[in-house]
């Protein structure tokens, strides 16, 4: 399991976000559609690359699934706490953050959605680097699992 995805449902659901108005939402993929508009050519103050990485993943890991139009915006706080449990792992996030501090950009990271809610299929690294920095959302291609029998759509 990724170690982004959250465990439980939590404050990501819909009827517990104050914030957005889900109630003219039809689906469960128009709910998402509200949740992460889509992004800027910047992002907390960085600027976004068009290069997506590892997009390959995707049908690697999903037989069932929508990709949304557009690079999104997704709140970190949407997201687990990050970090390796490995001192090796834990350095290469904190030198990425370097970088991306340095260079201020940031390539999308793949986030997907699936009935446990959202977590970071690609960028893992990326997205540790980017708490260590402090921002509060980031760039991504937002990809819904539709699962084997198309239950989330």
């Amino acid at each position: 399991m990724n170690w982004y995805k959250k465990a439980q449902h939590q404050q990501y659901l819909w009827d517990n976000d104050p914030a957005l108005d889900y109630s003219n939402a039809e689906s469960e993929k128009e709910k998402w559609d509200l949740k992460y508009p889509k992004a800027g050519n910047v992002v907390s103050g960085l600027t976004v690359s068009g290069d997506i990485d590892n997009i390959e993943s995707i049908g690697a890991s999903l037989e069932n699934y929508y990709i949304y139009d557009g690079i999104r915006e997704c709140q970190m706080s949407d997201f687990g706490s990050g970090g390796y449990a490995n001192v090796n792992e834990n350095k290469r996030s904190e030198r990425l953050a370097e970088e991306i501090k340095m260079s201020r950009q940031i390539s999308p990271l793949i986030v997907v959605v699936d009935d446990e809610g959202p977590y970071v299929l690609e960028g893992g690294h990326r997205a540790d680097a980017l708490q260590l920095l402090g921002v509060q959302s980031f760039p991504s291609l937002l990809v819904l699992d539709q699962g084997t029998d198309n239950e989330l759509v």
